[in-house]
């Protein structure tokens, strides 16, 4: 998997949908600026696409733009003392432009996404396997 470390910026589109959060959720896996690194994971591999297919280069703006990411029904499924496994449920909607590109709506009812500490507290996020 690859990896973003805090801090990036929390950027989201203003339209983006609140994650409906199941009952027993560990709040580390539904704290917003989680998710906002985990939507950011998920845009980055976007744009990596984008720009191997296509040979364009875009920017994160661009990219929130032209694909919304929502996450909901999420929860945790493993953890231990510095790593936790967490779940949700994944929609990607795409704009115009991002159809253009060759990206469409995609749903994942399990997305997964870890959450990591290193030594020195810095948050570490994953996204996939």
């Amino acid at each position: 998997p690859t990896a973003a470390y805090a801090p990036l910026p929390s950027v989201a589109p203003v339209d983006e949908a609140e994650p409906r959060v199941a009952k027993t959720a560990h709040s580390e896996c539904v704290r917003p600026d989680v998710l906002d690194l985990v939507r950011d994971e998920i845009h980055g591999a976007l744009i990596m696409q984008i720009q191997v297919t296509h040979h364009v280069e875009l920017d994160m703006a661009q990219m929130r733009r032209m694909a919304r990411i929502d996450l909901g029904n999420v929860h945790q499924v493993q953890e231990a003392p510095y790593f936790i496994d967490c779940v949700a449920r994944f929609d990607q909607h795409a704009d115009s432009t991002a159809e253009a590109y060759g990206l469409t709506a995609v749903h994942d009812p399990e997305l997964t996404y870890w959450i990591q500490r290193d030594a020195s507290g810095n948050l570490q996020v994953g996204v996939g396997d």
